[in-house]
């Protein structure tokens, strides 16, 4: 199942180190590879000398003798002058430096320029984007930016960029090696969704359940993709507002090329002062990808020709995005779960989320129903505040294709929240607390000697409000039970185990059906002991979404 956002940075870092020209005792922090894209520096920085570099395959290495491939040096580079916010000039300086050192005959790159050029291809070919204008009061989209006829105000208008997604289509389909993949999967797909076991998206039920009721339009090389959208800091202040893309990932690759530059669609690209208006963002969008599954396009490559029917199966956002492009109350109101209609419990003006043995699953027709509802009375309607444009798309199904952000979500929202339970000074006088123990617990934790799969070495427990989602994770799932262990009450450790058990499980590999109703069963266990333990006041979105957790595996693979 893809994964939000939040983990460019250890791809890069594995895509790295799997690289077979690595020397094996290389170690490379993934702090250092962050951020890559942010250094492609403009044209106008450099002046070039005329020396060009030869046309070489990334995999080769810089010299004859050299441990390192033109493809690692040429990102370890990047990372060295992003990391140090080097100038142009000083840039240049450190790349005179390395050539100095290479061989005369090398294949790495000379200047910042051909650096600059090096990694561009890396990253691939990006799509031409063309603005779009709109209306900020009546949220039609506009041919000129002259301003709206309906509201006659040349004020009201805003723009967004668009990128031409049959385009993008078409050039996946020039690269043999992604239509070898294609072939690949295709091959070893087997009665996806009812195999009893579940690994990946291909394997999930709602996948088995696409190809069932779609056959008619049916190929080795339709596509399907996974929508992602979140929004990114651009400006030191958020008033300046922030830069929201729409990407577009191919569930038919590997998990571990899905989210590679090379292959991820760019769709989209909002940034304005305010946060998106998701009619005008996504409407066009959703009608365009319903209108290429329906109609399909050509595809016209050396190594197939024929009809390809993309299908958007399945959205992953953070929660405050999942209310904004869902149309849905946030995470933090009533009826704002986008899996049931339970409403929630509200507390001092808060709602929270206790445990109930039966809750009413929504439905694309109780969505569609409630949508409706809520645009005539003009007020949101179980939670729903007007039709998204998600309901547009074809065969996409709201009520189970938004799926949950395991990082978001399990690490930086409960995880972190447990934590807080138990260190803050403010619980100190709950059974719970264990604060008061925070030397005991760092002497544990920071003893532990990491072995070489962990980017991070642990931290003191007392930064544990700034720690990472990969510092939570491996908290979750490495160091938190022997720390915990003896210092924690009995009590609240076994229920933690519980839930340490489950996320341990959902986060391997494969997963049998007999063992996802099993899971079920301890989460909801967890879930009844979690109010009482902790108080309904600390029940959350996060807390209720465990209730969903083993459904959205079921339907979409592995976490």
């Amino acid at each position: 199942m893809p994964l939000s956002d939040g983990n460019c940075s250890a791809t890069n870092s594995s895509n790295i180190a799997s690289d077979k020209d690595v020397s094996p005792n290389s170690s490379l922090d993934d702090q250092l590879l962050s951020g890559l894209s942010d250094i492609l520096l403009s044209d106008h920085d450099v002046e070039e000398n005329s020396q060009e570099v030869g046309q070489e395959e990334s995999s080769s290495p810089v010299f004859d003798s050299c441990p390192l491939s033109c493809k690692v040096s040429a990102m370890l580079t990047m990372a060295l002058i992003n990391r140090h916010k080097l100038t142009s000039r000083a840039a240049n300086d450190v790349i005179a430096l390395l050539v100095a050192h290479w061989p005369d005959h090398h294949r790495g790159f000379t200047s910042l320029y051909t650096l600059k050029s090096r990694f561009a291809e890396m990253v691939g070919k990006q799509p031409e984007m063309q603005s779009v204008n709109y209306c900020k009061q009546c949220h039609l989209i506009l041919n000129e930016k002259s301003g709206c006829e309906e509201c006659g105000e040349a004020a009201s208008v805003g723009e967004y960029l668009q990128a031409n997604l049959e385009m993008q289509i078409q050039q996946l389909f020039q690269d043999h090696s992604f239509v070898s993949h294609l072939d690949k999967r295709s091959g070893n797909l087997q009665d996806p969704g009812h195999s009893g076991v579940v690994e990946d998206v291909t394997t999930g039920k709602e996948y088995g359940n696409y190809l069932l009721f779609h056959k008619p339009v049916m190929s080795k090389y339709n596509l399907t993709f996974a929508l992602n959208t979140d929004g990114v800091a651009v400006f030191r202040s958020s008033k300046n507002g922030s830069l929201w893309p729409v990407y577009l990932a191919v569930n038919e690759l590997p998990p571990k090329l899905r989210f590679s530059p090379k292959y991820v669609i760019l769709a989209a690209v909002w940034c304005q002062a305010s946060k998106p208006d998701v009619y005008v963002l996504l409407e066009p969008l959703m009608r365009q990808l319903r209108q290429h599954f329906e109609q399909g396009i050509q595809i016209e490559s050396s190594f197939w020709k024929g009809r390809c029917h993309p299908a958007l199966l399945l959205v992953t956002v953070d929660l405050p995005a999942r209310a904004l492009v869902t149309c849905m109350k946030q995470y933090n109101g009533k009826s704002s779960c986008v899996y049931c209609e339970q409403v929630g419990t509200r507390v001092s003006n808060q709602t929270y989320w206790p445990f109930e043995n039966e809750v009413r699953a929504r439905t694309q027709q109780s969505l569609w129903r409630d949508a409706k509802l809520a645009n005539v009375r003009r007020e949101p309607v179980g939670g729903i505040k007007g039709a998204s444009p998600l309901l547009l798309a074809k065969p996409f199904d709201m009520s189970k294709g938004v799926v949950i952000d395991w990082m978001h979500g399990m690490l930086l929202g409960l995880t972190k929240k447990l934590l807080e339970l138990w260190l803050q000074p403010v619980n100190r006088h709950n059974m719970f607390y264990i604060g008061d123990k925070i030397d005991a617990l760092d002497n544990r934790l920071l003893e532990i000697e990491v072995p070489d799969i962990i980017s991070r070495k642990p931290r003191t427990l007392r930064d544990a409000s700034g720690w990472k989602a990969n510092e939570l994770r491996s908290w979750l799932f490495h160091y938190s039970v022997p720390v915990l262990f003896g210092i924690l009450p009995p009590a609240y450790f076994v229920h933690y185990t519980i839930f340490v058990s489950a996320m341990v499980t959902l986060n391997s590999l494969s997963v049998t059906v007999i063992q996802l109703d099993r899971i079920k069963c301890q989460l909801d266990d967890f879930y009844k002991a979690f109010e009482r333990f902790y108080g309904i006041e600390n029940c959350t979105m996060n807390v209720h979404l465990l209730r969903h957790l083993t459904d959205v595996v079921r339907r979409w693979g592995m976490l």
